[in-house]
């Protein structure tokens, strides 16, 4: 007769372990934080003046 095991430690989910990579939202976070501040140069804007009513809100 099998010995029962630990469900928890035997889930389907618990196998999907690796290495920790960024979710797709962030990597695109990342790239607008980039291309704004690309335009923020392109203006001659600085980034310390920059004010939340200059720049383009995102939802």
């Amino acid at each position: 007769m099998s010995k029962l095991r630990n469900p928890v430690a035997r889930s389907p989910l618990l196998r999907k372990g690796g290495p920790h990579e960024r979710s797709a939202s962030s990597i695109r976070a990342g790239y607008r934080k980039t291309i704004e501040a690309g335009i923020d140069a392109f203006q001659g804007l600085d980034p310390g003046e920059i004010r939340n009513d200059k720049r383009r809100k995102h939802k």
